[in-house]
């Protein structure tokens, strides 16, 4: 009895993984569309949408910056979500998110030099974020990623 108690618990925790990870694609498309029209005259219609969706935002970066979670899909969406909290003034949010996604183990790749920039970009972050204390941080970036253009190397000093 105990053993099938046991195998439905872990049917239950895959099938929930598997929620939890569509759930955050689902969002991280969102936020990343978002980014994409933020210059555009639907600017504000694709903000409110975030806005709406804040609460689902926040529980796909909270999964996907956990050891069951994608590091990298909490960074990209961490990198999307920079523009929405900068011009809806959710500094303080931004900033415990952007900790949480840096505090994470990753490889250098072009999502975790996108977050590495960000705080350069919003009042007062770098000076409340403990970045590490590396000094330097570079990044070199393979040609044959599909993100060219992201940052080549990001300095915090």
């Amino acid at each position: 009895m105990l053993e099938t108690v046991r195998e439905y618990g872990l049917e239950e925790s895959e099938e929930l993984q598997r929620l939890r990870r569509r759930h955050a694609i689902y969002f991280l498309e969102l936020a990343e569309e978002e980014e994409r029209a933020s210059q555009g005259p639907l600017q504000g219609v694709w903000l409110d949408r975030l806005e709406t969706g804040h609460d689902n935002l926040r529980t796909a970066l909270s999964w996907s910056l956990t050891s069951k979670g994608d590091t990298e899909m909490g960074l990209k969406l961490t990198g999307a979500l920079s523009h929405f909290w900068y011009v809806r003034e959710h500094h303080s949010e931004a900033r415990m998110w952007l900790q949480r996604a840096l505090e994470r183990p990753s490889e250098a790749t072009a999502a975790r030099a996108k977050v590495l920039s960000v705080p350069g970009n919003s009042p007062g972050s770098r000076e409340s974020l403990e970045l590490p204390s590396i000094g330097w941080h570079l990044f070199i970036l393979d040609s044959s990623q599909s993100d060219s253009t992201a940052f080549l190397s990001c300095i915090d000093t």
